[in-house]
């Protein structure tokens, strides 16, 4: 894709209590990658591609990834997703 760059983003806070209920609040999504112009500041933030964990969480507006599940620390502790940003005329995954 035309403008496609490697971002970074960021998750504050980046943890849940276990036991959680569905929907709660993880934290907000943030790219705080240096080398991509503003054109993708405040871009909606998906769940992208096929990370083995993507169906766990959704994310809210305002880019708040959320529970969709319940987590249980004794039975898997870290969790990897894949999410991507677009401007509308721009698209970038990290």
């Amino acid at each position: 894709l035309e403008g496609r760059r490697l971002l970074a983003f960021s998750l504050t806070p980046n943890s849940i209590a276990e036991n959680n209920s569905i929907g709660a609040n993880i934290g907000t999504l943030t790219n705080v990658s240096s080398s991509v112009p503003n054109y993708l500041a405040g871009a909606p933030i998906i769940l992208s591609g096929s990370a083995p964990d993507n169906a766990f969480f959704t994310i809210g507006s305002g880019n708040v990834l959320k529970a969709n599940a319940t987590f249980n620390f004794e039975v898997k502790s870290t969790y990897s997703i894949s999410v991507s940003a677009s401007s509308g005329v721009y698209s970038d995954s990290g």
